[in-house]
């Protein structure tokens, strides 16, 4: 960090922790009166980092500005108002109508990720990263796990994630891949189901969400977009709904969904 860089960030003052142990807090320009929210890494990919700055994804926070020292990051990004998946889903059961929807954001934003060259894989998706806006809209935070996918992938060395939504290749029997993302993406679909799973729409997510996790990932859909199909078109022809059930059944053995 120079000395230009220094004076840069010395224009914000702290204003609010947000989560002292992970180094998150709320930050206030001295001049514009801007709020940010300022976060210090420990373990990141820098690369990622410079992408999302420089190229902004809709459905993730604006990076603003970064800092690197001594193996460590500063990011200043922008501060979403809102609450979070996990906030919601404690507040109140979701209903069908609202798991679709939300779902159906968070596959176009996993599939914006994923159509970058090269393809950032997020690896860290679940409730308490996915913020919804005032607006009702997703945002999708935290890329400190994510990283690049570059074919040949060699299997995974370093164990990021989160246990229950970490895909089988993140604990080392595998490449982290877009099919990485979507696995966490089935977990988060079962639980977002759970209070309407013995209807018809929760039927049919869960067998989806079954598809997601299977242990191969080229079992798995083979993409974010194909999956948001997968989870709209049935619902939009009923009379294709059983085509839809079977699946839960023959995949269920296996997923690494807890029962």
């Amino acid at each position: 960090m120079d000395y230009t860089e220094r004076l840069t960030l010395s224009y914000y003052k702290t204003i609010a922790v947000l989560n002292e142990a992970h180094q998150v807090f709320l930050v206030q320009h001295r001049q514009t009166d801007q709020i940010c929210v300022k976060k210090v890494l420990s373990i990141y990919n820098p690369e990622i980092f410079r992408f999302l700055r420089e190229h902004p994804i809709p459905g993730t926070p604006r990076i603003l500005a970064l800092w690197e020292e001594e193996g460590m990051l500063t990011v200043l990004k922008e501060y979403i108002s809102g609450i979070t998946l996990e906030e919601r889903m404690r507040n109140a059961p979701l209903t069908p109508e609202e798991v679709l929807s939300y779902f159906s954001e968070l596959c176009d934003i996993a599939e914006r990720l994923h159509q970058c060259k090269p393809p950032i894989i997020h690896r860290d998706i679940k409730p308490s990263n996915i913020m919804l806006t005032s607006c009702g809209h997703l945002v999708l935070l935290d890329f400190n796990a994510a990283k690049s996918f570059h074919r040949p992938a060699a299997a995974d060395t370093t164990r990021l994630g989160t246990q229950g939504y970490a895909a089988p290749e993140q604990y080392g029997f595998g490449a982290s891949s877009p099919q990485t993302d979507l696995y966490a993406m089935g977990v988060l679909l079962r639980e977002m189901s759970q209070s309407f799973a013995d209807t018809a729409a929760g039927r049919h997510f869960l067998a989806i969400a079954a598809r997601c996790t299977r242990l191969n990932p080229d079992e798995r859909f083979a993409s974010a977009e194909e999956l948001k199909q997968a989870l709209t078109s049935p619902l939009q022809e009923p009379e294709k709904q059983q085509d839809a059930a079977p699946l839960k059944k023959s995949s269920g053995k296996r997923s690494l969904l807890p029962p």
